[in-house]
C-alpha cells in the first residue's frame, strides 16, 4: 500500500511538472511569436524601402524634430525645425528614445530609424504579450466561466493583429503607448490581487509613464487607479495613495519643467487647443487632410505659432475651435459620427484619406490583400463586440468596469479631433479581444453572470 501510495504521488508530481513546464513553453512561445512577427516586417519593410517618409528617415513629424533638437543638444525644443526654444507640443518619452537612437546612429539617418524599428518590434511584441497574459490571467482565475480555447485563441489575435504588426514601422508614439498601457493594466491587476506597497508602486509608476508617452490615456489611469484604489478600501487606503504617489512622482519633474520654461501651468502639452481646432475648422477634417492648418506644413500657421509663442497659439486656436463649432453645430455632429465610424471600423473606401494616399483598391496587390485583412479582423472584431453587448455578455465578463473604461476613454479625444486609423489602432485590437472573451463565456457562467447584475 505505501508502495502504491508512493507511486500515485509520484505520479502526480510528474504530471503537475509536465503541466507547468508545458505552460512556460506555451508562455514563451506566445512572446517569440509575437517579437519574431514584428521583426519579420521590419526586416520585409527595410528591403523593400518602403518605410521612408519622403525619402527622410524621420519624416518631418514634430517628434523627430524635437528628437533631432535633443540629439544635438539643444534640449527639448522646437518641433517644426532646428531651435532650442522650449517646447511641450509633444509628451517626452518617445522624442527622447528617438534622440538616444539617432545618437547611436550618428543621426537622423536610416540607420538610426533602422534600429528605432527592430526596437519597436521587441517593444510591440512585449506589448501584445502583455495583453495576452492579461486574458490568460482572467482564464486561469475564472476557469469554470470560459471556454478553453480562449487563452490559445487570444494568443493567435495579439500575435497576429494586422494593424498592431505593422506598427513597429511607424515612427510616432504608437508602440510605446499599447505596450504601456498593457503594462500599465496588468499591474492594475497584479496590485488588486495583491495589495502590497511594492505592487501599489509599481502600478502607479507605470499609469506615470504611459502618460508621459501620450497624454490620451491620462483619464484611464486616473480613474482605473481610483477603482482598485476604492476596492482595496477595506484595507485601508495606504496602498492607493502609495499608487498616487507614485504616479505623481513620475509626472512631476515634465510638470515643473513646463511651468519653469513656459511661466504658466502646462500639465502634459501645451498642444490641446490646437488639437481641437485640427477637428474642428473650415477644412475637412474627419482625418488629417493634405491641406489640414498645421505649423508643420501650412506657413500662415507656423508664423502665427512663431509670433505668438506656443501657449497663446494653442489658446487662439482653441478660441477659434470653440466659434467654428458653434456656427456649425449639425456640421460638427456629421464630423463626430463620422469619426466614431473611423475608430471602430477604419475608413474603409478612404473617403477621408488625405489626397496625397493612393486608395487601397488602386494600390498594388500586395497593399490590397493586407488592406482586405485588416480590414476583416477589424470588422469582425466589432461586430462580435456589439453582438456580446446585445446579448448581455460585456457585464458577465471579471473586471467588465476595467474594460468599460479603457474603451470608452481610449478613443475619446478623437471623436473630437482627428481619427486616422494609426491613432487607434490598439483600441480595435481591445475591442476584438474583449469580443473574444464575451465569445468564450460559457452560457452557463453567463447566466451567472447576468442574473448577479439583475440582483446589483
Amino acid at each position: 500500500m505505501g508502495l502504491q501510495k508512493h507511486g500515485k504521488s509520484s505520479s502526480f508530481i510528474r504530471d503537475a511538472a509536465d503541466r507547468i513546464g508545458l505552460a512556460r513553453f506555451g508562455v514563451v512561445t506566445v512572446l517569440v511569436v509575437a517579437i519574431g512577427v514584428r521583426a519579420l516586417w521590419v526586416a520585409y519593410s527595410c528591403a523593400n524601402g518602403a518605410i521612408f517618409i519622403g525619402g527622410h528617415p524621420f519624416g518631418n513629424g514634430e517628434m523627430g524634430r524635437i528628437a533631432l533638437n535633443l540629439a544635438e543638444n539643444r534640449g527639448f525644443s522646437s518641433p517644426f525645425g532646428i531651435g532650442s526654444e522650449p517646447t511641450a507640443w509633444e509628451c517626452p518619452v518617445v522624442p527622447f528614445i528617438y534622440s538616444w537612437a539617432m545618437k547611436l546612429g550618428g543621426g537622423p539617418n536610416a540607420r538610426a530609424a533602422t534600429l528605432l524599428f527592430y526596437l519597436q518590434s521587441l517593444i510591440g511584441g512585449l506589448g501584445v504579450w502583455v495583453y495576452w497574459l492579461i486574458v490568460r490571467r482572467l482564464v486561469a482565475q475564472h476557469a469554470w466561466r470560459f471556454a478553453p480555447w480562449l487563452s490559445p485563441a487570444g494568443a493567435v489575435l495579439v500575435c497576429f493583429w494586422p494593424e498592431s504588426m505593422v506598427l513597429a514601422t511607424s515612427l510616432w508614439y504608437y508602440v510605446w503607448q499599447e505596450a504601456f498601457l498593457a503594462l500599465f493594466l496588468f499591474s492594475l491587476l497584479t496590485w488588486r490581487e495583491r495589495a502590497t506597497p511594492r505592487s501599489a508602486a509599481i502600478a502607479g509608476f507605470c499609469g506615470g509613464v504611459l502618460a508621459l508617452i501620450n497624454v490620451t490615456p491620462l483619464p484611464i489611469v486616473v480613474i482605473l487607479i481610483g477603482l482598485v484604489g476604492f476596492d482595496l478600501r477595506e484595507l485601508g487606503y495606504k496602498s492607493a495613495w502609495i499608487s498616487v504617489t507614485a504616479f505623481v512622482v513620475v509626472l512631476a519633474p515634465w510638470v515643473v519643467r513646463n511651468c519653469t520654461v513656459f511661466d504658466t501651468l502646462v500639465p502634459l502639452r501645451s498642444n490641446a487647443g490646437f488639437e481641437i481646432f485640427q477637428g474642428n475648422n473650415a477644412i475637412e477634417c474627419i482625418r488629417e487632410p493634405a491641406n489640414a492648418p498645421h505649423p508643420a506644413s501650412d506657413p500662415v500657421q507656423y508664423g502665427l505659432y512663431e509670433q505668438m509663442g506656443e501657449i497663446q497659439y494653442s489658446k487662439f486656436c482653441f478660441g477659434h475651435a470653440v466659434s467654428y463649432v458653434r456656427a456649425h453645430l449639425q456640421q460638427t455632429a456629421y464630423r463626430v459620427c463620422a469619426r466614431v465610424y473611423i475608430v471602430w471600423m477604419t475608413d474603409l473606401s478612404d473617403h477621408w484619406a488625405p489626397s496625397y494616399i493612393v486608395p487601397w483598391w488602386r494600390s498594388s496587390p500586395r497593399y490590397m490583400v493586407r488592406f482586405l485583412v485588416s480590414s476583416a479582423f477589424v470588422v469582425i472584431g466589432a461586430v462580435g463586440f456589439w453582438w456580446g453587448i446585445v446579448r448581455g455578455r460585456f457585464t458577465s465578463l471579471p473586471n467588465a468596469s476595467a474594460f468599460a473604461v479603457v474603451l470608452l476613454f481610449l478613443p475619446f479625444p478623437h471623436y473630437l479631433t482627428l481619427a486616422d486609423p494609426e491613432y487607434t489602432t490598439t483600441f480595435r485590437m481591445l475591442v476584438a479581444l474583449t469580443s473574444l472573451c464575451m465569445l468564450g463565456l460559457k452560457s452557463s457562467a453567463h447566466e451567472t453572470g447576468q442574473r448577479k447584475c439583475d440582483v446589483l
